[in-house]
């Protein structure tokens, strides 16, 4: 992780880590779709803990969307996430909240 300092707990049940670093994502993980599995996207990191992350990208994604991210700072920990909310910020950039599987190593 490139830069980390602890950020407040709010109303999560686990600690979040404040975090940035490259992030790479695709889609089309709701159902089989090979094309889309394919074409990778590059976003940041902003926060991460063992459940959730949060990143930025340049692509909105409806609620319930699910993406296979990679932290590439974090030695390329990878996950299939659910998008659990999605948030346009004022330059364009969008927040993305995600969901991470119990067993990502």
């Amino acid at each position: 992780m490139s830069s980390i300092s602890k950020t407040s707990r709010d109303a999560r049940t686990e600690e979040r880590i404040k975090t940035t670093g490259v992030v790479y994502y695709s889609e089309g993980f709701e159902t089989y779709d090979p094309a889309k599995h394919a074409t990778s996207y590059t976003g940041k990191a902003v926060d991460l803990s063992d459940r959730g992350a949060c990143i930025t990208t340049g692509h909105f994604f409806p609620n319930g969307t699910k993406i296979r991210v990679t932290f590439r700072d974090m030695k390329n920990l990878t996950a299939i996430a659910t998008v659990r909310w999605c948030l346009e910020t004022a330059d364009g950039v969008y927040r993305v909240g995600l969901q991470l599987p119990k067993d990502v190593d």
